[in-house]
């Protein structure tokens, strides 16, 4: 099988960071680089945080420097949850790895002009909205964006909206209704799956900085959702990672969606599938917690 030509674009927080676990090893990619995009943080603390991730999962893939601020809307960010660095938790060594010159944007545009990619974006869409307006000409040497963002059951920032379209709902709507063919992960399916009981003391159990990355990210994530909701913590990013890994762990069904753009309105960031068919397939189920653990778990014993 031929290896999937692979980019992620972020906002590194504790998530992400297990995502990015999720992918920097796996021989199923070819992984062309990893963009930091602000949304969980500022820009200049998601890119610090990206290459301190990537620096210890694999330090030879290039990391890029993505917008810092969404198109249109005022920023905010989730300092809240995922700490005032945006990656509370984790213990670095001395960070050596340096971002690339070219800005992540323009990365993306340079390689989709010669190369078939998948895209997997798990922070705000800002980046993948400028590749839309400013590579139209390239986009159908995207294969698929793997998004993981909205919600059709109520939002996790607002009543009503998702954070990582909240944080941008302007580009949201331009990846949303662009010819990409698009894999969605919204809350819908990612509030399904729960973090495992045993996730700090196997991440322990490594003996190993991955693992040491792991446990204390996880546990600072369990954490924050104790002291924002009380309930058992829920992890969105890494689905994006699983499902091109093991598609047979989730289902879905083709929509189109839009999102509400009016600033002014209490629903503003809001989601809503508008047709049975379109260019998005909006994931709904997993189909098996304990295969989508034990599949990550078999990848972190690898490092």
């Amino acid at each position: 099988m031929d290896r999937i030509n692979l980019i992620i674009d972020c906002d590194t927080g504790l998530d992400d960071m297990v995502a990015l676990m999720y992918a920097a090893n796996r021989k199923e990619f070819n992984l062309l680089g990893v963009v930091a995009v602000a949304g969980n943080q500022t820009v200049d603390k998601t890119l610090k945080n990206t290459l301190n991730v990537m620096q210890v999962l694999n330090d030879t893939v290039p990391v890029y420097k993505g917008c810092d601020k969404p198109l249109l809307r005022d920023q905010v960010t989730a300092g809240e949850f995922h700490g005032e660095s945006g990656l509370q938790g984790p213990v670095f060594p001395p960070l050596k790895k340096t971002a690339e010159e070219l800005s992540g944007v323009d990365f993306i545009l340079e390689t989709i002009k010669t190369k078939k990619v998948t895209i997997v974006a798990i922070g705000p869409l800002t980046d993948i909205a400028k590749v839309v307006k400013q590579g139209a000409e390239y986009l159908h040497n995207i294969e698929r964006v793997i998004v993981m963002g909205s919600s059709f059951i109520g939002g996790n920032v607002t009543p009503y909206a998702e954070f990582n379209t909240y944080a941008d709902p302007e580009a949201a709507s331009i990846v949303y209704s662009s010819p990409l063919k698009i894999v969605l992960f919204s809350l819908d399916v990612t509030h399904q799956v729960e973090v495992q009981k045993n996730a700090v003391t196997f991440g322990q159990s490594l003996n190993n900085l991955v693992g040491d990355m792991f446990s204390r990210g996880i546990k600072s994530y369990q954490d924050a959702y104790t002291r924002n909701s009380g309930g058992v913590a829920l992890i969105h990013d890494p689905c994006c990672i699983a499902y091109l890994l093991h598609p047979n762990l989730f289902e879905g069904e083709n929509c189109s969606v839009i999102v509400n753009l009016n600033m002014d309105d209490k629903e503003y960031g809001k989601t809503t599938k508008i047709a049975e068919k379109g260019n998005i397939l909006a994931m709904n189920k997993l189909t098996s917690l304990e295969l989508f653990w034990k599949y990550f778990n078999e990848n972190l014993l690898e490092y």
